[in-house]
């Protein structure tokens, strides 16, 4: 693709994007990913973490998405 990158393991990371191999896997559930961020992500689905709050009925979720489906409750 032509992109250039200062460090050799940024290099390899985007690599594993084009490739489509997988180097980071989650150790609950096996489930592998091209990326840390995937991972990182991923992770929440393990724990408690719910980071997106409603700030209407205060229900949390663990991804932006969860809790942008969830805001459709409230502009109906």
């Amino acid at each position: 693709c032509g992109k250039a990158f200062s460090l050799k393991s940024n290099f390899n990371k985007h690599v594993n994007l084009h490739t489509g191999e997988k180097c980071s896997w989650c150790d609950p559930c096996g489930k592998t990913f091209t990326s840390m961020a995937q991972l990182n992500h991923h992770m929440r689905i393990h724990t408690v973490q719910k980071p997106f709050g409603c700030g209407i009925c205060g229900i949390s979720f663990s991804s932006k998405q969860g809790i942008k489906t969830h805001m459709k409750i409230h502009t109906e």
